[in-house]
């Protein structure tokens, strides 16, 4: 089962939950119009976003000075 949404030739659109290889005669619920169904697309997650706000920024490690190394 997915969610589907139709366009009416007004415009006004609808969501429908149906299944996959049914195909609905879907009607406007607000003129009464046949609707067609919009093409969408997908929703595409990856495992490998990386979002600083969520996992905090990086931050510079501290490294001691070595002997005979001055600050600048």
């Amino acid at each position: 089962m997915a969610l589907y949404e139709y366009r009416c030739p007004a415009g006004h659109t609808t969501e429908i939950f149906h299944g996959v290889h049914e195909t609905p005669a879907v009607r406007c619920g607000i003129c009464g119009a046949q609707s067609d169904r919009v093409l969408t697309p997908p929703m595409i997650h990856t495992q490998y976003y990386f979002s600083p706000q969520v996992h905090g920024a990086r931050r510079p490690r501290h490294r001691p000075e070595r002997p005979g190394e001055t600050s600048s």
